[in-house]
Parts: C-alpha cells; sequence; structure tokens
C-alpha cells in the first residue's frame, strides 16, 4: 500500500471512529434528556389536597370561555344509573357507584355568548387520570349527583346559561376515578402549564 492510500484509509478510520463515538454519545445523552423532561412536567404540577372542606385558598383560572374561582375540590359516590345496572346484569355482576372528583366553583362568562358554567368548564379544564399505560378519559357526571348530596343544590345553576359577564355558583363531577392506582388532574385543555392540578387523596 502507497502511502497516498495509508493516508486515506488513516482519515476514513478516524471519521468512522469519530461518527461512532458521537452516535455512542447520543444515545447516553437521550435518557438524560427524558429524565429532565419528566422531572419537569412533575414540578410544573400543583399539588391540592381533596377535602370537604373548602380550599384554604381558592384557585384562579381565565379560560377562553370564563373566569373559575375554584374554592373546593372533593370525591362523591354516583350511584349507578338504570342502563349501569342493566350492563352489570347482563354480565352476571351487581352495578356499583362510581368514585367521582366534584368541584365546586364561581364561574364568570367571559365569551360573547350566553354560555352554562358546565359547558364552558368542558371547553377550559379537564379532569384526566394517568398511569403507565398513558390517560384514562372521565366523564361529566355531573346530572348524575344525587339529590341527597350536598352538592347538588347548584347542579341546576351549572346547567343555567349565564350570559356574558355575569356569574354564578357552580358545581361539577367527573368520573369514574381510581385515585388508588391512578394519578388525577385538573389540567387547561388549552395548555397544562397554564393550569395542572395534581389531586392529593386521603389514604
Amino acid at each position: 500500500m502507497n502511502l497516498k492510500h495509508l493516508l486515506a484509509a488513516t482519515a476514513a478510520s478516524t471519521l468512522l471512529l469519530t461518527a461512532c463515538n458521537q452516535d455512542d454519545s447520543a444515545e447516553t445523552e437521550e435518557p438524560i434528556e427524558n429524565a429532565e423532561t419528566e422531572e419537569a412536567k412533575e414540578a410544573e404540577a400543583t399539588e391540592v389536597k381533596v377535602s370537604e372542606d373548602e380550599l384554604k385558598d381558592s384557585i384562579e383560572f381565565d379560560g377562553e370561555y370564563g373566569h373559575y374561582v375554584i374554592t373546593r375540590i372533593d370525591t362523591i359516590d354516583i350511584p349507578p344509573t338504570d342502563l349501569d345496572k342493566e350492563a352489570a346484569e347482563d354480565a352476571g355482576e351487581e352495578a356499583s357507584d362510581s368514585p367521582a372528583v366534584v368541584i365546586e366553583f364561581d364561574f364568570t362568562n367571559k365569551s360573547n355568548s350566553p354560555t352554562s358554567a358546565s359547558e364552558a368548564f368542558a371547553l377550559d379544564l379537564a379532569v384526566r387520570q394517568f398511569n403507565e399505560s398513558g390517560m384514562i378519559p372521565t366523564d361529566n357526571l355531573t346530572l348524575d349527583i344525587p339529590e341527597d348530596s350536598t352538592y347538588h343544590k347548584n347542579v341546576n345553576d351549572a346547567s343555567e346559561t349565564v350570559q356574558t359577564d355575569e356569574s354564578s355558583k357552580a358545581v361539577v363531577a367527573y368520573g369514574p376515578i381510581d385515585s388508588e392506582e391512578n394519578d388525577i388532574n385538573i389540567q387547561s385543555r388549552e395548555d397544562e402549564s397554564l393550569l395542572n392540578l395534581l389531586l392529593k387523596f386521603n389514604e
């Protein structure tokens, strides 16, 4: 092999080793970046204690459709509907109550159209639960809040139309939830960084 070929081979080997080292470095750094991202997401969530008592400090949020002042976050058992009972009977099971998150808040309509507090809440905010597999959806169970519940008094107000710049007291319920197995969050639909509440339940 002459000198020219030797130099070319040496240069090629150097480039190959450099590329391999860069790939190894990228593979090593990626988990670190992912870990930092996960830590950042967790840091952005604000922990809120779930209780039948009013929040010590109310939580305010401005959405596209309204201004919300959350005054209480609690849990409630929603009785099974007739459809739930039929489905359970067909499966040879007994229908049971569905645990749900109930949220009391003061609502001010900031949209240009009349809307209800419940509808605006569903457009601006979401109650979500997460586990290792991803997000598990929840349903709006507000109209299923039992009449003997202390929260039922605000169910009708949550469904009534509110004019622009007018306010009302309202309540919404979302479930079923599994607070033992999943993380339950109240989040802004537009951008989680605007509001991301991690609910802490009594163990």
